[in-house]
């Protein structure tokens, strides 16, 4: 919290600082690169829907690619998914 302080009352310190013992880098950096990845595939379904739907858009390809795109959801679901006997986040409020 220290450093948040000295960096908003000088900036210029911000490239000072030791980046390789921040948190972020010891504990967080696998967690960054998959919100980037996740990030970028959101905006690439933004996109495609500019021009019109995804289900148009895999309907319109051979069986081979929808079916490979229904695995890797199937897939990210199982990786990244948070299984657990964990209370309804919803009860907290």
């Amino acid at each position: 919290m220290g450093q948040c302080f000295s960096v908003l009352t000088n900036p210029g310190q911000v490239f000072a600082l030791n980046w390789s013992h921040d948190v972020f880098m010891e504990q967080g950096a696998k967690i960054f690169g998959t919100s980037i990845i996740a990030i970028a595939i959101m905006e690439t379904v933004h996109l495609i829907q500019r021009n019109g739907s995804v289900s148009q858009l895999l309907g319109q390809r051979p069986a081979i690619v929808r079916w490979g795109v229904y695995y890797l959801a199937i897939i990210a679901v199982l990786l990244f998914g948070q299984f657990g006997n964990q209370e309804f986040i919803y009860f907290q409020f």
